[in-house]
């Protein structure tokens, strides 16, 4: 019953993979555990519940908090099903209105069921921060009706609002300055503000913008070489003094300086 193929999946977290909510109580009722994870290298930590909502089935979802799924089980990354749900790309589903509405209805049922909305995983990110990253608007908007921490920063002091604005997601930002999100001094990009421009009035389907003069997004492509810096120097992007071993990665261009963690967001 509970034989895993050599992705580590079993019949029953492939029902929930699959949005099989049929097959999902049918295998339960012939004994599958309910709590049952992967265990692959790719796919290790996951349950039922977190597969079913990072895929957006919302009866899956439905049948298995009906069977008393944990709703608070965090995966290897930390993540739980409600911050995996907003955790994928909108443009990597066809038939994205369909998928929109799943899966704000998937957000829906586990705040239902008591979802903890602002849990943090390994790397401080809430389901809002997750949400707002890959432009999930509709889960984004559920997730504020919740009450969710719109300035809440992550362990590299990025918010929600500045990785919305990173990645362009226009719609996503305007939820969130609708909702109080704060314009931070800091500068979500390793821009300087005179590179930037001003998104008063942003409209989705036109370019690059940003969110007043004090969010940027990245506008052109870095190149970024390591290098030497006196320790007084602050990093561009988290404004933390560089410090030992006093080296960064800097930016010939435009002559940005970003500290060797920031640096990962421009790999």
């Amino acid at each position: 019953m509970d034989v895993q193929d050599k992705e580590g999946i079993t019949p029953f977290l492939q029902a929930a993979v699959d949005g099989q909510e049929e097959s999902i109580q049918v295998l339960l009722r012939l004994g599958a555990n309910l709590h049952q994870t992967t265990s692959t290298r790719s796919h290790e930590g996951s349950s039922a519940l977190t597969l079913a909502s990072l895929n957006g089935h919302d009866k899956a979802v439905a049948t298995l908090l009906q069977m008393r799924a944990d709703v608070h089980y965090a995966d290897k990354n930390g993540d739980t099903a409600l911050a995996l749900c907003g955790g994928r790309l909108a443009d990597e589903y066809d038939g994205q209105i369909v998928e929109a509405r799943k899966f704000a209805e998937v957000a829906a049922l586990l705040l239902a069921a008591n979802a903890q909305v602002d849990h943090q995983n390994k790397k401080g990110w809430t389901p809002l921060v997750e949400a707002a990253d890959s432009g999930r608007l509709e889960v984004v908007t559920v997730l504020l009706q919740a009450k969710a921490d719109v300035n809440h920063r992550t362990k590299k002091r990025l918010t929600p609002l500045a990785l919305a604005a990173k990645h362009e997601h226009g719609d996503v930002c305007r939820a969130l300055l609708a909702a109080g999100a704060e314009q931070s001094t800091q500068q979500p990009a390793c821009l300087p503000r005179h590179r930037t421009r001003r998104v008063a009035d942003y409209d989705s389907s036109v370019g690059p913008a940003a969110l007043g003069s004090m969010i940027t997004i990245l506008q052109h492509k870095h190149t970024l070489t390591l290098t030497v810096r006196d320790a007084s120097v602050c990093c561009d992007l988290c404004n933390h003094p560089l410090g030992k071993p006093r080296r960064s990665f800097c930016c010939k261009r435009c002559e940005c300086d970003v500290c060797l963690t920031c640096a990962e967001l421009f790999c």
